[in-house]
């Protein structure tokens, strides 16, 4: 049998989650040449309750808690507040990266 390098380290149910993300609005951040990358998730305020379920399903990859950010909207003046956090940088999702980016930008087919 085969090992991928990124199975040793993610569960089934993160790998998923991962997909999921990407499918969506999380993205990677490319931190290096290496390829080493990073996965960001980033929800509104409303979304909180999912974004710490999503921390919690990916928390050994994480370092540091969920923060909260709060800024103001210059076009209109309203306050907004939104929760984010990200893993540590690893070229266990170079995997996803080559999967979802190509020339540095997301796309999916």
């Amino acid at each position: 049998m085969k090992i991928i390098p990124w199975e040793d380290n993610l569960k089934k149910s993160q790998k998923e989650l991962i997909i999921g993300c990407l499918l969506g609005d999380g993205r990677l951040e490319c931190r290096s040449n290496s390829e080493t990358t990073r996965l960001r998730i980033h929800q509104a305020d409303s979304q909180k309750d999912y974004l710490f379920w999503k921390y919690d399903k990916l928390k050994n990859l994480v370092k540091m808690m969920p923060r909260m950010v709060i800024y103001r909207d210059k076009r209109n003046r309203q306050k907004y507040i939104s929760w984010y956090f990200h893993t540590i940088t690893t070229n266990k999702l170079k995997f996803f990266y080559l999967m979802f980016y190509r020339n540095r930008k997301k796309y999916c087919r």
